[in-house]
């Protein structure tokens, strides 16, 4: 995975996931990640999440 130029190492490494669950992720072959497991990779690639109703922001996080 080489966005925002992070390995899949790197990106485990950073999150605290394994290398096999990112692969797996990026590959398609897992397509449910936990809440966590996808708010500690869009942390690391430097992005939010935003939870949204209408117009009205209702959360963001970080």
């Amino acid at each position: 995975m080489e966005l925002e130029n992070i390995s899949v190492r790197e990106l485990a490494k950073i999150t605290k996931l394994s290398p096999t669950s990112i692969q797996e992720l990026k590959s398609g072959k897992k397509d449910n990640p936990t809440f966590l497991s996808l708010l500690k990779i869009v942390e690391a690639l430097g992005g939010a999440i935003v939870f949204k109703k209408g117009n009205k922001e209702l959360v963001h996080v970080p």
